[in-house]
């Protein structure tokens, strides 16, 4: 049985559009000067100043979109380029994710007359005919040289990492009331990244705390081939896994690991990206502007080659893949809501226990 259901978000109502994040630019630091770089202007509406720009239109990128002559040679590479393609050829995730970069451009410290053009730039290279690769690299390099801040000369690619500052701290600060229990049990922190959220755990839960991670992030983090970890069954008392399920595209195996890494009874605290919507059908139709989002931060922002082709579900859907995975019903669900203002992405946490029978 559920016994607590928390609805953070909102007051408790349907989750909103990304639309309601807070005012673009506001808490944001000032950033460090930098070397002098080859500023890019999108300037995107001629005329008058201050003219307001208009977002890309569905019609006018279908109409320079160009047929695929030549897929990636990585076949993870051009399954997503296919669904980046199909994803945009659907009207109502065009016209859901459309809104939601241009907030995302504004967020990070383009100007609000210059993201509109910037926009149509990024969508029109996305439907362009050349592998994806060379869509990503032409992209970030266009990002890296586009001044956001003419005070300091910082380009829009500087701009995200004050941006990012504290998001490891906000998301031990979701998790940590699920983790007083926990206090000097062994802990495992599967697909730790950099390890903020791990040394968190660390130092203020418990000693015994491990991260694990398929990248070589360095000190503290073990690497492994994200198909066994390097433990014994029913090693941890809790394993915590934050934002890491939807980016594996076989994700089911995932499950089958940190299942068999815990104990008997032992506690999974995760964290999810889900779609938005009042129903699940509602929620269904967001799944590709989901998709969209998690692919232009870490591809096209951050020049990460994380897999996000990945398995995106509902919130229902991940409850239910967790208790099929032999998981108890959760006994918490909460949405967090777009909490990470920065990627308008709607989070759920779940914390369910190992069912001691399977």
């Amino acid at each position: 049985m559920l016994r607590s259901i928390s609805i953070r978000a909102n007051h408790g109502k349907t989750p909103a559009p990304p639309a309601g994040l807070a005012p673009a630019g506001s808490r944001i630091p000032r950033l460090a000067t930098r070397r002098p770089a080859t500023a890019r202007s999108f300037a995107s509406v001629p005329g008058q100043p201050g003219a307001t720009a208009l977002l890309p239109d569905f019609t006018a990128i279908r109409a320079v979109r160009k047929p695929l002559t030549q897929l990636p040679v990585n076949p993870a590479h051009a399954a997503m380029q296919q669904r980046i393609r199909s994803s945009l050829d659907d009207r109502i995730t065009f016209d859901n994710y459309v809104p939601a970069l241009n907030r995302m451009l504004n967020y990070i410290g383009l100007e609000e007359a210059r993201a509109p053009a910037l926009c149509s730039f990024i969508l029109t290279n996305l439907v362009d005919d050349r592998p994806l690769h060379l869509i990503e690299k032409h992209l970030h390099e266009t990002l890296r040289y586009t001044i956001v801040d003419p005070a300091t000369n910082a380009s829009f690619i500087d701009a995200i990492g004050p941006r990012l500052a504290g998001r490891g701290q906000l998301i031990y600060s979701q998790i940590e009331p699920h983790l007083r229990d926990m206090r000097g049990k062994r802990i495992l922190d599967f697909g730790a990244g950099s390890g903020v959220v791990t040394a968190e755990v660390r130092s203020k839960v418990s000693p015994h705390t491990i991260g694990i991670d398929v990248r070589p992030y360095g000190d503290g983090i073990i690497q492994f081939d994200g198909r066994r970890a390097p433990f014994d069954d029913g090693s941890f008392d809790c394993v915590i896994v934050t934002n890491v399920f939807h980016h594996e595209q076989h994700n089911q195996q995932c499950l089958d690991e940190v299942h068999r890494l815990l104990r008997p009874g032992g506690k999974l605290v995760v964290i999810e990206t889900v779609p938005t919507g009042g129903t699940e059908e509602e929620a269904r139709l967001d799944l590709g502007r989901t998709f969209l989002i998690d692919f232009t931060y870490n591809r096209l922002f951050n020049d990460a080659d994380i897999p996000v082709p990945g398995t995106f579900e509902t919130a229902e859907g991940w409850r239910r893949r967790l208790m099929e995975s032999g998981f108890d019903e959760p006994e918490v669900l909460e949405h967090l809501g777009f909490d990470q203002e920065i990627v308008p992405d709607w989070h759920v946490l779940y914390v369910v226990r190992r069912n001691p029978c399977q």
